[in-house]
C-alpha cells in the first residue's frame, strides 16, 4: 500500500534561508558541495557572494550549566563584564548575554559598571 506524502510548499524566503545555511555550514566544516549550492542560489535569482558567512564559535560554557562560570565568580568578587569575562577566560559577548539572562531572573545586579551576586 502506498503512503501519500503530504508536503507543504515552501515559499522562496525560506527556501533562500536553508540554501544560504547549508552554503554557510559547507564553508565552515570546509566540505564539498559549494558549488552546487551556489548554482541552486543562482538559479534562483541570487548572488552568493552576496551572503556574508560569520566565523564559527566555539561554545564557551559547559552545556546545561552555561551561567555557572561567572556566577562562582561573581560570587567570590563583584566585577565588570570585561573582567569577567578574562577571568572565566571567554569572550565578552558571551558573558554580557549570561549576565543579562541572569539580571533577568534577578540572579545578579547591575550597579554602574559592576555585577553582583546577591
Amino acid at each position: 500500500m502506498k503512503e501519500a506524502v503530504l508536503m507543504q510548499r515552501l515559499s522562496e524566503k525560506s527556501v533562500a534561508r536553508v540554501l544560504c545555511y547549508v552554503r554557510s555550514e559547507i564553508i565552515r566544516e570546509g566540505l564539498d558541495g559549494q558549488e552546487q549550492v551556489d548554482a541552486l542560489l543562482c538559479a534562483r535569482g541570487l548572488d552568493p557572494a552576496a551572503y556574508h558567512v560569520s566565523r564559527k564559535r566555539p561554545i564557551q560554557f559547559k552545556l546545561r550549566h552555561p551561567k555557572r562560570r561567572p556566577m562562582d565568580t561573581l560570587r567570590e568578587s563583584p566585577s565588570g563584564s570585561n573582567e569577567l569575562a578574562e577571568r572565566v577566560r571567554a569572550d565578552w559577548m558571551s558573558v554580557q548575554v549570561a549576565l543579562s539572562e541572569m539580571k533577568l531572573r534577578g540572579l545578579v545586579r547591575h550597579e554602574g559598571r559592576v555585577w553582583l551576586a546577591p
